[in-house]
């Protein structure tokens, strides 16, 4: 069986998502993971407002994935340690 993980990052959406159709078309399972990175705590762009959309649109993801099967995997952290924690734990 071949695995893939599709890392969500700006495109939180499951139709119309050309990374995502690529990776369901080339694998057997696909582990969603969206990684919020320690980093954007340091940035003005990344206030409040922002953050509340974020988590409404990951929230939509979720529930989205959930409706056909999968589950959203959410990591907070340095995005290249947690990629690597999940490809040994899956």
């Amino acid at each position: 069986m071949r695995r893939v993980i599709h890392w969500f990052r700006r495109d939180l959406r499951i139709t119309d998502n050309t990374a995502l159709g690529n990776a369901c078309n080339e694998s057997d399972e696909i582990i969603p993971v969206y990684i919020l990175s320690t980093w954007k705590k340091r940035h003005s762009w990344t206030g409040p407002n922002r953050q509340e959309f974020l988590c409404g649109c990951l929230e939509s993801l979720s529930r989205n994935l959930e409706a056909i099967g999968g589950r959203l995997i959410l990591r907070a952290g340095d995005p290249v340690q947690e990629l690597e924690k999940l490809i040994h734990e899956t």
